[in-house]
């Protein structure tokens, strides 16, 4: 776990947060999911298609 930048004002912050500390999207671990969704499904593509 680290830190990521806000989608809305991308300042960084801690991904762990419910909300960003500067722009008060309240988005965070939603987006955080889908992000590491749409990584791990990247992962699989790629792995697969050098076969």
């Amino acid at each position: 776990m680290g830190n990521i930048r806000c989608p809305k004002c991308r300042k960084m912050i801690n991904e762990k947060d419910k909300k960003c500390e500067y722009c008060g999207f309240d988005g965070i671990r939603t987006y955080v999911s889908k992000q590491k969704r749409t990584e791990s499904e990247n992962k699989g593509k790629s792995s697969s298609s050098n076969s």
